[in-house]
């Protein structure tokens, strides 16, 4: 929807602690999940088989378990090389409840270490955010995941954070609920990147849906778009897009029966 203005790569910690696939997501209806944990893994390429098999055994368990919290994998399609975890919180304690302290998994808690170290040691490097999710800049959760995502991650000048949320909310979204998309969501980032940074998804089937003008912008119309451009432009220091596909195979849905298909309803 707004053409780059600069590049920025994500950034990446070199210590690589436990996995981060401890962090929980309590099932809520998603008006109520406000905050968005992501965590970035950097998969060194030869291992990138063996990271995908143990996910699947760490899944496995947390089935077996009968454990009841989600969360969602995706991997880049453009930039960095990476797999993306991303789970959806009531309120920021939650991250203190570790699988390992949980005891509907205390009879599991040796495979579920043995398979963590397993995926520990395919990672190059991990990197962990939090942000909170706009609730006036963001769609009703839709029934179907979407298959892949286009996401838009602006950095703006820190005092100009409110302006660019207020030119959002009464000239971008209108168009968006105009334009008949079924997946759009806004977080601006708490903890683990610039508080100034804004991130949107936008849900899309296929690269064909990015071709041409964008949905969004048709909707807007091209005088009307092109005024809405020339507003949030000064406001940015950079933007960037990157497009991510989701993995049905490796997320983990405790709400979709044994055997049925994953890239259905969240």
């Amino acid at each position: 929807m707004i053409s780059s203005i600069s590049s920025k790569t994500i950034p990446y910690r070199c210590a690589i602690a436990l996995v981060s696939l401890s962090l929980a997501a309590v099932q809520l209806p998603a008006q109520e999940r406000n905050f968005r944990s992501t965590t970035f893994y950097k998969i060194d390429p030869g291992r990138i088989g063996d990271f995908q098999a143990a996910v699947k055994e760490y899944n496995a368990v947390l089935s077996k378990a009968h454990y009841d919290h989600p969360y969602s994998l995706w991997v880049a399609a453009t930039g960095d090389h990476e797999y993306v975890l991303v789970s959806y919180h009531a309120k920021l304690a939650e991250l203190d409840v570790l699988r390992r302290d949980d005891p509907k998994l205390k009879d599991y808690q040796a495979d579920l270490a043995r398979i963590a170290s397993r995926i520990n040691h395919c990672a190059l490097g991990v990197h962990s955010a939090v942000g909170e999710i706009n609730k006036d800049l963001t769609l009703p959760a839709a029934k179907d995941m979407p298959k892949m995502v286009s996401v838009l991650r602006i950095t703006l000048h820190p005092d100009k954070v409110n302006e660019y949320l207020a030119l959002a909310k009464s000239e971008l979204l209108p168009a968006v609920k105009k334009s008949g998309v079924k997946t759009y969501a806004t977080v601006q980032m708490r903890y683990g990147a610039p508080r100034s940074e804004i991130v949107s998804s936008l849900g899309v089937d296929s690269w064909a849906d990015l071709d041409g003008t964008s949905p969004v912008a048709k909707a807007m119309g091209a005088e009307s778009y092109q005024k809405y451009l020339d507003k949030i432009r000064p406001l940015m220091t950079s933007a960037e897009y990157n497009v991510y596909r989701y993995q049905p195979e490796l997320s983990y849905r405790p709400d979709m029966p044994a055997g049925a298909p994953t890239s259905g309803s969240r």
